[in-house]
């Protein structure tokens, strides 16, 4: 600012987004490797980093909500990413979106600049959770817990959904500041999102359908024994209601587990794909740079190397996974259109029976007509998911095919 001195804390140690780098701890997360970018970034020299906590460079702005969720995931085997403000020795900051993933001795991060339309959003929950933390002595498990939360109120179901999302926003952002064509791959990912969310809402629909008309088989009931002899015939269609409604109650249970292993499988196989190309672009990077002394550098390339391998092999059976849950979601599709049909076979039964009847039958009507809308819902819920589900199908075999290829 004009007239103002840039203090070390305010001011941003930049770096430019092909500059994607690497660090290696024990697990301890004690600094055993790292490439030179960590190093001039962080402005300590090698002497300083080596063997030292990799906490060296933690920034006071970061909550301990987040690292909290990072160790949590590292210590069960789980490779997590997150946003993560540093500090260098001078004071100064730079933001890292990190990917740390478990290897054998302990762990590997691969870091790349932050650019997408999540990272404001992300800085500005870590300045209220900070705050949070602060204001009400938070301890780190609550503060996570915190975390989760506020990221649920933004539409993401799991951390791993965040970071899954938030990884491949990043990637195709940092192709976009580099010039380079979208990865198509990537795009691929962007699609199937898209589409996990279509079946994840439908599906929410169909069991708020069901829960605002779980009472009908006991108001048609009701109605059947204040008609006396008349609603015999209403009370039969009742007991068949009830029938169809426990097998719907089963099936819509089946249909929330197959939707979320959907879900599931297509944000980890994405968070995966994405890990792998993050390092991959780390150990090109890495060939360009002059190896540092004392520096184990083949061992490093061949750490890289092996997880690059590693996941990428995972991603692909992650994507043969989502075959295969999309094919289970399909045939509990096609038993909920069956279902379906028998609700409407049952509504028309109802229709024809109560104008038959010579007593008023008023509440009787609306409830038939509750069934319609019922029914109604129901169905449309199932073209949308049966047509959500080819789509991915076809998607899903197209982005192995190219994975392949690659």
């Amino acid at each position: 600012m004009d007239g103002m001195e840039v203090t070390g804390q305010d001011r941003e140690a930049p770096f430019g987004f092909e500059e994607v780098f690497f660090s290696r701890t024990d697990a301890a997360g004690i600094i055993k490797a790292g490439k030179s970018v960590f190093q001039r970034i962080s402005q300590y020299g090698w002497g300083e980093l080596m063997d030292k906590p990799h906490k060296l460079i933690r920034h006071p702005d970061m909550p301990r909500g987040v690292f909290y969720l990072f160790w949590d995931f590292l210590k069960r085997g789980k490779p997590i990413g997150a946003y993560v403000k540093n500090r260098a020795k001078d004071g100064s900051y730079y933001w890292v979106f990190a990917i740390a993933t478990p290897m054998e001795g302990g762990y590997l991060s691969v870091r790349l600049k932050p650019s997408s339309e999540i990272f404001p959003v992300v800085q500005d929950t870590y300045r209220w959770l900070l705050e949070l933390e602060r204001r009400e002595q938070l301890s780190s498990r609550d503060s996570a817990a915190r975390l989760l939360e506020k990221l649920a109120s933004m539409g993401f179901a799991s951390y791993e959904e965040f970071m899954s999302i938030a990884v491949r926003r990043e990637c195709m952002s940092r192709d976009q500041h580099l010039e380079r064509p979208a990865d198509p791959l990537l795009a691929r990912f962007e699609g199937l999102s898209e589409m996990a969310e279509t079946l994840r809402q439908e599906t929410t629909k169909l069991c708020t359908s069901y829960e605002a008309n779980r009472y009908v088989p006991l108001n048609l009931q009701i109605q059947s024994c204040q008609l006396g002899e008349d609603g015999k015939t209403i009370g039969v269609i009742s007991n068949n209601y009830t029938h169809v409604s426990a097998e719907m109650r089963q099936e819509i249970s089946s249909f929330a587990v197959a939707s979320g292993s959907v879900f599931d499988a297509i944000f980890n196989a994405q968070f995966l794909l994405c890990t792998a190309s993050v390092q991959a672009a780390v150990a090109a990077f890495f060939e360009t740079e002059d190896a540092e002394s004392g520096m184990d550098r083949q061992g490093q390339m061949e750490a890289l190397r092996g997880q690059i391998a590693q996941y990428q092999q995972q991603a692909g059976m992650g994507l043969r996974k989502v075959i295969e849950n999309v094919d289970a979601f399909q045939e509990d599709c096609q038993r909920m259109k069956m279902i379906a049909a028998s609700l409407e076979v049952i509504r028309v039964m109802g229709k024809v029976d109560t104008a038959r009847l010579t007593r008023p039958v008023g509440a009787l009507n609306e409830l038939i007509d509750d069934l319609r809308e019922f029914q109604a819902s129901i169905s449309s819920s199932l073209v949308t998911i049966s047509r959500a589900n080819c789509n991915m199908q076809a998607d899903t075999q197209a982005a192995i095919r190219t994975l392949e290829a690659a």
